[in-house]
């Protein structure tokens, strides 16, 4: 007899529910946790996203890309790799209620099998940021680049509605302009972080039995736990806007305070397809005795 199917919306309560739970119980070390694993990458990549670096650089549509920076970007995966893994591996263990100490996160930079993990998923990252390249960063880029101009324009604008006066219609049409473009990169951004959704499962299948496999077999089974549920994916993580929302009133990085609910959440949902993907391809319990009596 089959099980009756649970909606998308009554999954996602579940899911949020054991979150909670979750959450509540291991808060403060989910949030050292974070802390450990963000900060410094986070702080990292700022630093070299701000700073204006006197490297090689190239025109690709239009756009300035500072080669030094760009190679310091893709550096900061290779550091990040191993730790975002062990943080996959302690959320997947929670879930599973099978709990580790919070030092085993700093394994994945000690143990053998760890560390060749981390550099295979760092080397994947890499190869799926230049892959995207004209899809994630350029339009970044862009925006950055228009940014100054868009602002200086806004605030002609609203000095003139300030002062009740008629604004320039050449500065109205540059801040319409503007507008519309840095939109219109934000959406393509938006299209590049849900196609990397298909291989949200993938940090979690590598964290799981690290070093062993083939790591495109795995590649292939994050997007076969996907199929079919990309979307409810996209709207489960939209689900958690307010959050983020929220953590904007608290300032840039504060947002790490809802980082122990929100990414545990996530990790429930991925585990969940993991283990139901898992549970579709196994042979039914015939076909498994048959094999069984023909391999004796």
């Amino acid at each position: 007899m089959q099980t009756p199917r649970v909606g998308m919306r009554r999954r996602r309560l579940i899911i949020k529910q054991r979150a909670r739970t979750i959450s509540a119980i291991f808060y403060f070390r989910l949030l050292v946790l974070f802390a450990l694993y963000l900060f410094p990458f986070t702080l990292a990549a700022d630093f070299f996203g701000r700073i204006n670096f006197s490297g090689p650089e190239f025109q690709f549509l239009g756009i300035t890309v500072n080669v030094t920076r760009e190679l310091l970007l893709l550096g900061t995966l290779v550091l990040e790799s191993p730790i975002f893994l062990g943080v996959c591996d302690y959320m997947l263990a929670l879930d599973r209620e099978t709990p580790k100490p919070l030092s085993s996160v700093f394994s994945w930079y000690s143990d053998g099998a760890r560390i060749k993990e981390g550099l295979r998923y760092s080397l994947f990252n890499i190869a799926l940021h230049v892959v995207l390249f004209p899809l994630q960063r350029l339009p970044l880029l862009w925006s950055a680049a228009h940014l100054e101009e868009y602002s200086a324009a806004a605030a002609k604008v609203m000095e003139a509605a300030r002062a009740g006066t008629e604004a320039d219609m050449s500065v109205v049409d540059t801040v319409t302009r503007l507008s519309a473009q840095i939109t219109a990169c934000e959406g393509i951004v938006l299209l590049a972080t849900v196609i990397t959704m298909w291989f949200a499962p993938l940090p979690y299948l590598l964290a799981e039995d690290p070093g062993n496999g083939s790591f495109f077999r795995k590649v292939l089974e994050s997007m076969r736990c996907m199929r079919g549920h990309l979307i409810e994916f996209c709207i489960f993580c939209v689900s958690f806007a307010g959050w983020y929302l929220l953590s904007s009133l608290f300032g840039q990085y504060m947002c790490i305070l809802f980082y122990p609910y929100i990414h545990i959440a996530q990790a429930i949902f991925l585990n969940r397809l993991i283990l139901a993907r898992r549970r579709k391809d196994a042979p039914a319990p015939e076909t498994a005795d048959e094999e069984n009596k023909e391999n004796q």
